[in-house]
């Protein structure tokens, strides 16, 4: 193993708990906007974008990391985390 293994292992665990937070919140805040002869296609759309925004992710983190190192793709998802979260209350709050 390598030395960073233990935060590395650690930045993955909290990851997972982050999704498994927020994944069924968007599920129900999706369900209760969306009409219900429409509530499939946007499911669809939401998880298609899901898709697209992995992908450029992947490749954009890849760059950053091959340009900067390792440790700033974390900060930067932290970055987007906090906006999303942002955004989110922002509609809550309407």
């Amino acid at each position: 193993m390598f030395p960073y293994f233990p935060y590395f292992a650690s930045m993955y665990v909290l990851e997972g708990i982050g999704e498994g937070l927020s994944h069924p919140c968007r599920d129900a805040i999706l369900a209760s906007s969306a009409r219900p002869k429409h509530r499939g296609f946007d499911f669809s759309i939401v998880n298609f974008l899901g898709s697209v925004g992995n992908t450029i992710g992947f490749l954009g983190i890849g760059l950053v990391c091959d340009t900067v190192g390792f440790v700033y793709p974390f900060v930067l998802r932290a970055i987007i985390y906090v906006i999303v979260a942002i955004l989110i209350y922002l509609k809550l709050t309407d």
